[in-house]
């Protein structure tokens, strides 16, 4: 049994499970001590490779299955009578800003384009509503759950 974990692949999100190969096990003279039994010719044309230099390949992570999951369609919001707060889901960049306040959205909307560990994350109006106030700018580098902007 593998590890399961969720990936983003061309804006879709993935579950995969990922299962470790095991290393391959290399047998080694004890120092100090000769071995007595003879060796084929087979064997003997073969170097064998230390444990400490084993590739990383022989060790690397397989995907055994992968399968689409759903995508949440908003970022983190805060209800306060009519009106709404959006906030940050993660720390990065705002890359852009696709409305202003007045503008009237439709549900999942995208708001906000967020760049995070090189990966572009929209903030999705909520619902369908009008932008009240924008509390970010294109370029301002934006911390988890602060506030962008709000929409009643």
């Amino acid at each position: 049994m593998g590890r399961k974990y969720v990936v983003k692949v061309n804006g879709k999100m993935y579950e995969v499970e990922v299962e470790e190969v095991g290393m391959a096990q290399t047998a080694q003279p004890i120092q100090g001590t000769r071995s007595t039994q003879p060796i084929q010719a087979s064997q003997a044309s073969q170097p064998q490779t230390p444990p400490s230099q084993n590739t990383l390949a022989a060790s690397a992570p397989t995907i055994t299955e992968a399968k689409p999951i759903e995508q949440p369609t908003s970022s983190p919001t805060a209800v306060t009578g009519n009106e709404e707060k959006v906030t940050a889901p993660m720390s990065g960049v705002v890359l852009k800003v696709n409305a202003k306040p007045g503008d009237s959205v439709k549900d999942a909307q995208s708001l906000i384009v967020i760049e995070a560990m090189k990966m572009e994350n929209e903030i999705l109006a909520p619902r369908d509503c009008n932008v009240k106030e924008i509390f970010v700018k294109e370029g301002q580098q934006v911390e988890m759950d602060q506030l962008l902007l709000t929409v009643e």
